[in-house]
């Protein structure tokens, strides 16, 4: 019966040792039409679009300040999807650095290589650069567009902004 005890007490202590880590999540490949659905279907008080890529140095600079957000708010008040324009042939590349960066927010890769059949309807002042970043505010039917590089307090007034 000790040698049981003593077993059980030597699991406790190694699951306890052990980090329980929640899986990654899959990046999808998905078209305009499909974003357009996201976009439309989505319940959250504010919805954040971030367009970005794992090349752009200002990009995956601001990715932090997205994360962070995803985490301080509820779903029910901000959601975040980070839209990944690398090419549809990186995705594995998308998923490897989501995974290393243990990114939580939601992110899709965007395989629409025809810019022009869909950036205005994002939004008509966006020139391609990124990153882009979308604020929808359901609750006040607004949309705001950045092109450029945010952080976080910058975005973090514009969302209370919307909240508000």
């Amino acid at each position: 019966m000790k040698s049981l005890s003593k077993y059980l007490i030597l699991c406790i202590v190694v699951c306890l040792a052990e980090p329980i880590s929640a899986e990654a999540q899959t990046v999808s490949s998905i078209n305009f039409q499909e974003l357009e659905s996201i976009i439309s279907k989505n319940e959250s008080e504010v919805l954040v679009l971030n367009f970005w890529a794992t090349w752009c140095k200002p990009c995956v600079e601001e990715l932090p300040a997205f994360e962070t957000i995803s985490q301080n708010y509820s779903l029910i008040d901000v959601q975040v999807y980070l839209i990944s324009m690398d090419f549809a042939k990186e995705l594995n590349r998308v998923q490897q650095y989501i995974e290393k960066k243990e990114i939580k927010s939601k992110v899709v890769l965007l395989d629409e290589p025809d810019y022009d059949s869909w950036i205005n309807k994002v939004d008509s002042s966006w020139t391609g650069a990124i990153p882009a970043t979308v604020l929808i505010s359901k609750k006040e039917n607004k949309k705001e567009f950045y092109e450029q590089k945010m952080d976080i307090k910058g975005l973090q007034a514009r969302i209370e902004n919307l909240l508000n």
